[in-house]
């Protein structure tokens, strides 16, 4: 049944992604969050457009007091999860290229990128892209693909 409603591009996170929310009409489908959706349209415009890089997007977001990802949870009275809310305030870079590198944000939906080792414990593996479950258009996008493509194949050519 999980496998089944994930091939059918429903949402079975706990909590929507940054920049969205859980519909309250069907916890299954993501609708923009309209608080963070530009937050998130700034970091993909700021690496994609202006060529800075994550660390300098998380600083400007630092310095500009935008609250980070689990400070919004937490402000929105949700549990923040086992990791819990990080250094007050402060944005991370991998926050930054978490952000970018999930397709998410152009209105696709991945899952099973990651399963638990055993149901006993808390511990996951990673599982290879080629066995992601990915079902497209399930979600009005906050960014557009050619942003977001934009912001991928720069990542790329950083890395030659």
């Amino acid at each position: 049944v999980f496998r089944q409603k994930q091939l059918q591009g429903q949402y079975l996170g706990n909590y929507a992604p940054y920049g969205y929310q859980k519909s309250p009409l069907d916890k299954h489908k993501l609708i923009i969050d309209n608080t963070t959706a530009p937050i998130v349209n700034f970091i993909f415009e700021q690496y994609g457009i202006e060529k800075k890089s994550y660390c300098s997007i998380a600083k400007l977001l630092t310095y500009q007091k935008i609250p980070t990802p689990s400070q919004y949870k937490a402000m929105q009275n949700k549990d923040v999860g086992r990791k819990g809310i990080k250094n007050k305030g402060i944005w991370s870079a991998s926050t930054i290229r978490n952000i970018l590198h999930n397709a998410v944000y152009i209105g696709d939906m991945v899952q099973n990128k990651e399963n638990k080792i055993s149901y006993k414990s808390n511990k996951v593996a990673a599982v290879p892209s080629k066995d992601w479950i990915v079902v497209h258009n399930t979600h009005i996008a906050i960014v557009s693909k050619q942003l977001f493509t934009l912001c991928q194949n720069k990542n790329t050519i950083s890395k030659s």
